[in-house]
């Protein structure tokens, strides 16, 4: 989900290294990190830099718990379902990767609504550079996005970045969410499903899309985003249908995939962006 469609200077991946942050009790930890090992034992050697207030510990298990790396009930689903038991022998090594700060989730959301992804990694990249700070982590450097500057900004200077108006309300009413601890990571795991969505969809710009993305990406909850161009078409080549299922149909196709549903998803997407384009 990283790279392919450019370089946003927040989740950067040049087929090597992966350069991204986490935030640990309010501090940013910028690290650069390159696989290691093999499929059966994976590893990451890692380079991060934090100050003395973090322990290295602390850095490892919160960079260990972006990988979603239990399959939670996908080889009962693969016995059962010959499509997904295809993802699953084509791509063993391929996990969800979360994006675990809620406020930086919010803005790819944002970010990704209804425009190409190559557009939508553009924008990030100078929302970054406009009003993130820059970071250095051994000779790569990464960005992380501040709240409180785009809290901030004006509707007219996210404009001049050519965002939409819409989408610069979106981003300065989800900056100011953030500033004002709406949207703290620990209190939104607390809630439930829906409850979640029927917080996050009271900010402005934030629909049940953005919010189901919310639940899958950040939270690492099993959820499907039927109403996703991309999934949808995901779905459709997965199962062979005619033409592109509606967000009612990939919900009907989809039900039985139950908690492995998140990792099959992302394995359909991979498969998805992985085939040549239809002639």
């Amino acid at each position: 989900m990283f790279g392919r469609w450019g370089d946003d200077g927040v989740d950067r991946w040049d087929g090597q290294t992966l350069t991204r942050t986490v935030r640990l009790r309010g501090a940013v930890v910028p690290f650069a990190a390159q696989a290691a090992g093999t499929e059966d034992e994976p590893s990451l050697d890692v380079v991060a830099t934090h100050g003395e207030s973090v322990g290295a510990d602390e850095v490892e298990r919160a960079i260990r718990a972006t990988f979603v790396v239990e399959q939670r009930g996908l080889d009962r689903l693969a016995e059962a379902d010959s499509g997904v038991a295809r993802l699953a022998r084509l791509y063993p090594a391929i996990v969800p990767v979360l994006v675990p700060d809620p406020f930086t989730a919010l803005i790819r959301s944002i970010s990704a609504q209804q425009v190409n992804l190559t557009w939508a990694s553009t924008i990030r990249r100078r929302l970054a550079e406009g009003y993130g700070t820059r970071h250095q982590v051994g000779n790569a450097y990464v960005y992380s996005l501040e709240p409180g500057r785009l809290a901030a900004a004006s509707v007219e200077e996210l404009r001049a970045l050519q965002l939409t108006t819409a989408k610069s309300i979106s981003v300065i009413d989800s900056a100011r969410a953030a500033q004002a601890g709406e949207l703290d990571a620990i209190r939104l795991a607390a809630l439930d499903d829906e409850e979640l969505i029927g917080h996050l969809t009271r900010l402005r710009g934030i629909g049940r899309w953005s919010a189901e993305w919310f639940l899958a990406r950040t939270l690492g909850r099993p959820r499907v985003v039927a109403g996703d161009l991309g999934v949808r078409k995901a779905v459709g080549r997965l199962y062979g249908t005619p033409a592109i299922p509606s967000e009612d149909e990939v919900r009907r196709l989809t039900e039985h995939w139950g908690e492995a549903a998140t990792v099959v998803q992302t394995l359909a997407l991979y498969d998805l962006a992985e085939s040549p384009p239809a002639t």
